[in-house]
C-alpha cells in the first residue's frame, strides 16, 4: 500500500520524496490540514520542533477520505525563523502496516510593524524631551516623515527627541514611521501640547538721573501679557506701561530705590 500526504490547498500535490514549504508570518493565525491518501486510517507524528505557537492535532477527514484522519498544524506563530521537522504518517489493517515519512519546512517571517497616533504635552522652554513612538511588532529603527513646525526634533533609538522653539505654547506635529524586518508601517502622527509656563522677570538695575521720567523695560523670560507692580518705590512713581515700568524719582531723590514687579502670562504669574 503505497502512502502519500497532499497538503489540501495546494491542488492535491502528491508529495512524494519532496519536501513541503510553508510560508507564516509572526502575528497572523495560520491553520492548514494535510491528509494520507487511501482509505485506511492514519495516524500523525511529529519528529522535530514546530515554531511557537504552532501545533500539530488530528481531525476526522470529512466525504470523500470517509475513516481517514487529517493532521491539522495551526495557530499563530510568535518569532520568525526557519523551521525543519518531519511528518511520520502510519497506517495500518489487519494484514500489514504502512509508513511514510514527509517534511516540512516552515519559514516565518516577521509581520511589518504598526505604527500608530500619539500625544504628548511637555513645557514652554523645555528641552530634549523624549517622545516614544506608538509602535508594535519588531521595530528597528523610526524614521521623521514630517518635522514639527516650531521645535526641532532628532531620533534616539525607538524615540524622538523634541525641543519646543522659545518661548513657543501651542500645537505642534510629527509625522513618523517605524521600520523592521518585515517592512515598514504606514505613518503615524504625534500630536504635542506644548504647555505655556510661568513666566519670570530677571532682576535688572539702572540708573537714572535726579528729576527724570524714564522707562524701564525689565527682562522676561517666558510669555508675558502683563506686568503688575507688587511693591511701589518708596522715594517715586512707578506706573505700568504696556511690558515696562515708567519710573519718575521724587524731586530733588538721589539715592537708590526699589520696584517689585510681577509678569503674568498664559502660564501663570511670576
Amino acid at each position: 500500500m503505497l502512502l502519500t500526504i497532499s497538503l489540501m490547498s495546494y491542488a492535491q500535490t502528491n508529495l512524494g520524496t519532496d519536501a513541503i514549504y510553508i510560508n507564516m508570518t509572526v502575528g497572523q493565525s495560520f491553520s492548514q490540514n494535510f491528509i494520507g491518501s487511501g482509505n485506511l486510517d492514519n495516524s500523525y507524528s511529529l519528529s522535530g520542533t514546530l515554531p511557537s505557537g504552532i501545533s500539530l492535532s488530528t481531525v476526522a477527514a470529512g466525504p470523500p477520505s470517509t475513516g481517514n484522519h487529517e493532521m491539522t498544524l495551526s495557530g499563530t506563530p510568535t518569532a520568525a525563523g526557519s523551521y525543519t521537522f518531519n511528518i511520520n504518517v502510519t497506517a495500518t489493517n489487519a494484514s500489514a502496516v504502512s509508513n511514510y515519512t514527509s517534511t516540512l519546512v516552515v519559514t516565518v517571517a516577521s509581520a511589518v510593524p504598526s505604527s500608530n497616533d500619539v500625544s504628548y504635552s511637555v513645557a514652554q522652554n523645555s528641552a530634549n524631551n523624549i517622545l516614544a513612538a506608538n509602535t508594535s511588532g519588531d521595530v528597528t529603527s523610526i524614521n521623521i516623515l514630517t518635522r514639527p513646525t516650531h521645535g526641532t526634533s532628532s531620533i534616539s533609538g525607538t524615540n524622538i527627541v523634541y525641543t519646543p522653539a522659545a518661548n513657543f505654547y501651542g500645537q505642534d506635529q510629527i509625522v513618523y514611521t517605524a521600520t523592521g524586518p518585515g517592512g515598514t508601517s504606514s505613518a503615524a502622527s504625534i500630536s504635542i501640547n506644548v504647555n505655556p509656563t510661568a513666566p519670570s522677570v530677571n532682576p535688572v538695575s539702572t540708573t537714572v538721573n535726579a528729576n527724570s521720567s524714564n522707562t524701564i523695560t525689565p527682562t522676561i523670560v517666558g510669555t508675558a501679557t502683563s506686568l503688575s507692580i507688587a511693591r511701589a518705590p518708596s522715594s517715586g512713581r512707578a506706573t505700568v506701561n504696556g511690558l515696562s515700568i515708567d519710573y519718575t524719582p521724587n524731586n530733588g531723590f538721589t539715592g537708590t530705590d526699589v520696584i517689585v514687579i510681577n509678569a503674568t502670562g498664559p502660564g501663570g504669574t511670576s
